[in-house]
């Protein structure tokens, strides 16, 4: 759920006109639930452990 929004959040999913407070992010940016990092996300939420992505674009 995105509840909040930094300028350089803004800038990294393509501008502020993309975001949507209340709104969960895997709505607003579908690509990234196509991507599994919606997944991955729920998973360090979840388990509170961190993900360090390694030779990833």
């Amino acid at each position: 759920m995105v509840e909040a929004a930094n300028d350089a959040f803004c800038a990294a999913i393509g501008g502020a006109q993309r975001i949507r407070t209340g709104e969960p992010l895997g709505l607003l940016m579908p690509e990234l639930v196509e991507q599994g990092f919606i997944t991955l996300l729920d998973r360090v939420y979840r388990t509170g452990q961190r993900y360090v992505g390694r030779e990833a674009r």
